[in-house]
């Protein structure tokens, strides 16, 4: 094995291990604070995207950078690894009950595959 693989071994091993670490470690934190503290963020940082409010904010909008940002935000909320990798993230919805779609300890072999295309 080359001095290259080696470190990328070493990475995601790494990486592997800080993951395990990091669940075990926020396994006791309760989803509901998690998703307030999300959802208050989240309100902050519209309000701070939105310097015009009422019929001004309606003459200043840039119709194409909404369309942009709505499809841009779709398109990452597709393919988030939080969402696809694990479940109880904060971008959890009220009401729905998120599963994760891939095991969480797959994620290694995931970066590996990223790595190697």
């Amino acid at each position: 094995m080359s001095r290259r693989w080696q470190k990328v071994w070493v990475f995601v091993a790494l990486l592997f291990v800080l993951l395990v670490g990091n669940e075990i470690l926020n396994t006791s934190r309760t989803d509901a604070v998690i998703g307030e503290v999300h959802h208050q963020r989240e309100r902050q940082i519209e309000v701070g995207m939105k310097p015009f409010t009422g019929w001004r904010g309606r003459l200043t909008a840039n119709k194409y950078l909404i369309a942009v940002d709505k499809i841009t935000k779709r398109v990452l909320e597709t393919v988030d690894l939080n969402i696809i990798f694990f479940a109880g993230h904060p971008n959890e919805r009220v009401g729905i009950v998120e599963h994760e779609r891939v095991a969480w300890f797959l994620f290694p072999i995931f970066i590996w595959g990223v790595l190697t295309l």
